[in-house]
C-alpha cells in the first residue's frame, strides 16, 4: 500500500513539475502582419503543389517501370508471368501520360486565367 502511495506521489510530482518547466508566457509579437491577396495565395499554392506533385510523379512512374522490369527479368523461364510482367508497361505508360496531360492542361488553364485577369 505504501508504495501504491509512493508511486503516485512520485508520478504526480514528476507530472507538476514537468507542467512548470513547459508552461511558459508566450507573448504575440508586436509587428503586423503582411497582407496578401486571393491572387497571391493562389499562385503560391499552386506553385507549391506542382512542385511536390510533379517529381512525385516521376518517382511513382519510375518505380513502377523498375518494378516492372525487375518482374520481367525474373520471370524469363515462365511465359506466362512474364507475358503478365509485360501487360503492365502500357498501363504504366497510359497512367504516366494521364498525369502529365493533367498537369499541361491544368498549367494551360491556369496561364489563360492570369492573362484574363
Amino acid at each position: 500500500m505504501l508504495n501504491k502511495i509512493k508511486k503516485i506521489l512520485g508520478r504526480t510530482v514528476v507530472t507538476v513539475t514537468m507542467w512548470c518547466i513547459m508552461a511558459q508566457a508566450v507573448f504575440a509579437d508586436t509587428t503586423s502582419i503582411s497582407e496578401k491577396t486571393a491572387d497571391d495565395v493562389s499562385g503560391s499554392i499552386i506553385g507549391l503543389v506542382s512542385s511536390i506533385t510533379k517529381p512525385l510523379g516521376a518517382v511513382v512512374i519510375f518505380c513502377a517501370i523498375l518494378i516492372c522490369g525487375f518482374k520481367i527479368v525474373a520471370t524469363a523461364n515462365q511465359p506466362r508471368e512474364r507475358a503478365e510482367a509485360l501487360g503492365a508497361m502500357p498501363y504504366i505508360l497510359g497512367g504516366g501520360l494521364l498525369i502529365g496531360g493533367a498537369l499541361l492542361v491544368a498549367g494551360f488553364v491556369m496561364g489563360m486565367w492570369d492573362n484574363v485577369q
